[in-house]
Order: structure tokens, then C-alpha cells, then sequence
């Protein structure tokens, strides 16, 4: 079942949309969990009773490398399966930073270069689009600057449960040929899956082998990563694949990538397997060399930082952060059924790898636990608890809305809680949280609700897109808007010029502020853009999202701090650039 959406589906780059469901209620660690009892402790107590049913496993991996398993329920069947050191997992996007591994392979080889066009690389006739003469480089790709769409124009899944099955390399290279570039390439941040398929299967034919077969020959084999693999022919005899889920707890199916596309987000591992990777990257093991190549300077080429035009530096599909002990480096993944985060601390030599069987991206939950862990940079917060909705959010949030730009859609209420009907669908019915959001039950879908004076905004997340959910106002409600809009005083662009800038909100989470064709506009790390709409003074609305933002100064003339509004919680992010 597949309704209302008007999002595809997307492998997740990072736990939380701008949701921010990093700050969930929880005190912050007086110190860092050490031993395996304590871990296991924390675990438990962070996912018993949580309405998804999820169950994780996760290393804490310093000197002594520690791990756990929990469930939601602690009777769960699932649970045996989880303990098993031989279980796989989906990682989705974490893929993306051993697509990087190898092409640091390739460049310590002579074969690739970051600041090579990646038509290059592409089968001869590819339409690659250019902007005003500026060509798309690998470095951009890794950088999520190239500025091609998240997805190819014309994707369009027949399954939703397994949305990349039909993609295929001749369709993905068709695709390209119909995007126009907006800018030229490196000028902002967005974060690409289109744009790592291309670069995937750029790097299997310039290596002349599978991308599989590349990960083995050069990543798993060298790691001692037995368990890991891509496609199911691969899968070693001693695995056994978990059974991903949907936050609805709803059994969902595995994704299916073409192997060669595959290195945007197909790998399947277990812990032990994700444990070395870490290990890895924090310079624990020693490699021989392959036909020359050290793999530990191709992993540590992944971490430099690329300097990035009106952005944070990134490393080749590696993010950072400014931490309580300096700097993290993260990424995150998320499929159809599994969430995954690796958070790295190249300082303090430490590393955490969540690894869970449900799709809680929307909700933060993996990313929250593994930065808790790591130097509690996060509270890890309590489980969500199924609750009733209090009655005057009910009463305040049924009528008619306007889902993304185009689909008609009515909350009605039911009971305790509401349903959600878009035009010519079935009508849903939604439990409510703790954590304030609305969910259908036979849908993987979040509606999120933010007061605003008295007035509420909405969002609904679905299928790894976020869309507005707008009230169809009536004429005279539209003309008391409009009036209440008009005597809001006009910015100038000089002062939306005083609050561009980079603000750090949270470990992995920044709010970009910037002008764009004269307009005012927020996009948080890896999100879509969204427009600022004044509220009066220094305080605006963010249009598409459930969220205001006000901006702080000391002395009223520098602006050096953001003030985030969302869910009922104030959180202040300090500007690091301008």
C-alpha cells in the first residue's frame, strides 16, 4: 500500500530532516559509557516500549571496542537474529564513503582525478550538462555541489517498497541528458543520490571490474569485511539478512540497487564488518599494499577537507562537525526498512556504529544514540510512546489542506487522534507520539505539527521528502492574512545581508542562511531549501516547515546567533562563517 505521497523514496543521507529530532527529551551524559553492562543499560532504557517496534545494535569501538543489542520489545523473536554477529544489515548511505575509498583508490593510481570532469569518466556520448562552460568535476560529486537533482527527472518507482529495482544504467544515463543546471556547479550544497549512481558506475568502468567486485577486491577483502556484499548471489554462506522494517512496525521488503549504481547506498554488512571499517578510519589497522596502493592512505585521502564554496568543508562524502571534544566526522544511511549512522572522533580515537532493522530516519533515533555514545554531543533521549492527542490539538488541526503544491488533502478526527485522506485515496488513520507527531498506521509517514501564535504549521514526511501541508484558507481568511502580512514592516537587503551565514545547531546539523534571486532563504545540512517569510523584526517563518527562526545579537548590529522554534523547543545555533 502506497498512497499519498508526493515524494519518492530516497536513501537517507542523515537521520534528522529539519525536524531536528536530535534535541528529543533526555539529560545529556555525565561521561562516557565505557563498559558493556552500562551500554547495554543505556540501550535498553533508550528503546523499551518505543511505538516502532525497532531494535539496534551498536560498537562503541576505542581501545576496548564494546557492543549491545535492544529491542523496543524485549521478547521480540527478533532479537536472537539481532545477537547474531553473522546478521547483515542495509547501511544505505554509508555506502557513499566507500565509493569515496575507491575512488582515493583510483586517484592513488593515476587512473581518476578530483578535478576531472565526470564525463570523463562516463561512456562516450553521455550528455553531461554543463553551466555557462563549467563542467561538473568529481570533487563536486563528492561534495554534493554538482548541482544535479536529487534523483534522475524521470524516476518514477513501479514498486515503493523497492523503488530502485527497475533503474537501470542505460536509463540512468538517458536521465541526465533532460537536467538543466540552475547554477554552475560548486556554487551550493544539495545533497545528490543521482549524482553518486553516476559516479558508482563511473568508477566500475574505469577500475573495468563490477563495483562489487571493486569493494571486495579493495575494501572488504583488505578489511577482513567477510560478512559484507551487495547483491544476494554475493551474500556469504555464513549470513543471514535481518528483515528490515517501517516505523509502523510493518515487515517491508530489501532494496535492490544495480550493482554498478550500487555504490550510492547497497552495501549489506554486519557489525563485526562495520567495526573494522571504523577501525579504519581511525588508523587501528595496517594494510598491505595493493599493486602499490596502501589502502590507509586512500581512507585517510577521503578525510581531507574539500573546500566548498558557500558551505562547511566536507571530506569525499564525509561530514564534520564541531564537537564537545573539537570535531566529529559522520555519516549517516537509511533504506526502505533499516537505519544506519557512523560518527567518528579522530581526536579522542573513537567511533560508534548504529546499526537497526527499522526505518526511523525521520525520527533521528540512530543518529541520536551513536552521537550520545560517542562523547555525548546528543541526549540520547527516551523511546517514543504511543499517547492520545490532546483534544484541543484535534479540534485546532481538522479541515482542508493543500499537501506539497498540488494534492487536496483532510484532516479529520476520529476518537482520540485523526485521519489523513488525500484526494482520491483511502482514508488513514493516525495514532499520536510523545514526540507531538501524527503517523498513519499502515504507512511509513510522519505528520509533524509546530504552534504557531494561534495558528499551527504542517509537515508531512514520507518517502525521504519533506512537503508543506497547507490549510485551503477561505476568501475572507485569506484577506485577514493578507492584511496582518501588510502591516508586518518590509526587510531590506541589507539587513537580510546582516543574517547570512553558516550556524552549527547541533553536531551534525547546520542551518545555511542565504539570498538566492532576492529572496530569503534557510536550508539545514543535507535538506532542501526553504523560503524565510518575515514575521516583524528579526524574527521569520520558514514557509514550507513547521519552524520559526529569530535572529540574536548582542549589541543589535552583528547578528551572531539563531534562534530555532520547532516542536515547542528554542535551540540556539552559533554562526561559524559568513
Amino acid at each position: 500500500m502506497n498512497k499519498i505521497t508526493t515524494a519518492v523514496a530516497c536513501l537517507i543521507s542523515t537521520s534528522a530532516a529539519l525536524a531536528l529530532a536530535v534535541f528529543a527529551s533526555g539529560s545529556y551524559a555525565a561521561g562516557l559509557i565505557e563498559t558493556q553492562e552500562s551500554l547495554q543499560t543505556s540501550l535498553q532504557k533508550r528503546l523499551l516500549n518505543d511505538r516502532t517496534g525497532v531494535c539496534m545494535t551498536v560498537a562503541i569501538i576505542a581501545e576496548k571496542t564494546i557492543k549491545a543489542t535492544a529491542c523496543a520489545d524485549p521478547t521480540s523473536p527478533k532479537l536472537s537474529a539481532m545477537l547474531n554477529d553473522n546478521t547483515s544489515f542495509e547501511i544505505g548511505s554509508i555506502t557513499k564513503t566507500m565509493t569515496a575509498t575507491l575512488l582515493a583508490d583510483l586517484i592513488e593510481r593515476g587512473q581518476m582525478n578530483l578535478d576531472s570532469p565526470l564525463a570523463d569518466y562516463l561512456p562516450v556520448g553521455t550528455n553531461v550538462p554543463s553551466f555557462e562552460g563549467k563542467l561538473i568535476l568529481l570533487r563536486h560529486v563528492v561534495t554534493h555541489t554538482s548541482g544535479l537533482p536529487a534523483l534522475p527527472p524521470d524516476f518514477m518507482p513501479t514498486n515503493a517498497n523497492d523503488p530502485y529495482a527497475n533503474l537501470t544504467e542505460k536509463s540512468l544515463l538517458a536521465s541526465i541528458g533532460k537536467v538543466t543546471l540552475k547554477q554552475a556547479p560548486g556554487e551550493t550544497q544539495s545533497y545528490s543520490n543521482f549524482a553518486m549512481m553516476l559516479l558508482s558506475l563511473a568508477i566500475a568502468n574505469k577500475a573495468g571490474m563490477t563495483y562489487e567486485a571493486l569493494l571486495q577486491e579493495r575494501i572488504f577483502k583488505p578489511l577482513g569485511m567477510a560478512g559484507a556484499y551487495i547483491t544476494d548471489a554475493n551474500k556469504p554462506k555464513q549470513v543471514a539478512a535481518a528483515i528490515g522494517h517501517l516505523p509502523t512496525k510493518a515487515v517491508t521488503a530489501p532494496w535492490t540497487l544495480p550493482v554498478n549504481l550500487a555504490g550510492v547506498g547497497g552495501v549489506r554488512a554486519t557489525l563485526p564488518d562495520m567495526i573494522l571499517y571504523a577501525k579504519a578510519q581511525l588508523g587501528m589497522i595496517k594494510f598491505e599494499t595493493n599493486a602499490g596502493v596502501d589502502l590507509s592512505k586512500s581512507i585517510l585521502k577521503t578525510q581531507d577537507k574539500i573546500p566548498v564554496k558557500n558551505g562547511r568543508p566536507m571530506g569525499m562524502n564525509w561530514s564534520f562537525q564541531p564537537s564537545k571534544t573539537g570535531e566529529v566526522m559522520f555519516h549517516g544511511g537509511g533504506t526502505g526498512g533499516f537505519s544506519a549512522e557512523l560518527v567518528i572522533d579522530k581526536k579522542a580515537h573513537r567511533a560508534v556504529v548504529v546499526l537497526a532493522d527499522t526505518q526511523v530516519g525521520a525520527m533521528g533515533s540512530a543518529s541520536q544514540v551513536a552521537l550520545h555514545l560517542l562523547n555525548g554531543d546528543a541526549a540520547i533521549g527516551g523511546p517514543t510512546i504511543a499517547m492520545d492527542a490532546p483534544e484541543t490539538l484535534l479540534d485546532a488541526l481538522v479541515g482542508d489542506y493543500m499537501l506539497g503544491d498540488n494534492l487536496p488533502t483532510t484532516l479529520r478526527k476520529k476518537g482520540k487522534t485523526l485521519t489523513v485522506q488525500a484526494a482520491g485515496q483511502p482514508e488513514f488513520e493516525m495514532g499520536y507520539d510523545s514526540r507531538g507527531d501524527f503517523y498513519p498506521f499502515a504507512l511509513d509517514a510522519l505528520l509533524k505539527v509546530e504552534k504557531n501564535g494561534a495558528n499551527y504549521r504542517l509537515l508531512w514526511l514520507q518517502g525521504g521528502g519533506a512537503q508543506p501541508v497547507k490549510r485551503v484558507m477561505t476568501e475572507a481568511e485569506k484577506a485577514v492574512l493578507a492584511a496582518a502580512r501588510a502591516k508586518i514592516p518590509p526587510v531590506s537587503a541589507e539587513d537580510f545581508e546582516r543574517y547570512v551565514g553558516i550556524y552549527n545547531l547541533a553536531p551534525n546539523f547546520d542551518i545555511k542562511i542565504f539570498i538566492e534571486s532576492g529572496k530569503f532563504y534557510a536550508q539545514a545540512t543535507n535538506q532542501p531549501k526553504f523560503l524565510l517569510t518575515p514575521l516583524g523584526g528579526v524574527k521569520f517563518a520558514l514557509e514550507q516547515v513547521p519552524a520559526d527562526v529569530e535572529f540574536l545579537s548582542a549589541d543589535g548590529v552583528n547578528f551572531e546567533t539563531l534562534e530555532l522554534t520547532q516542536n515547542g523547543r528554542k535551540n540556539k545555533a552559533r554562526r561559524v562563517s559568513k
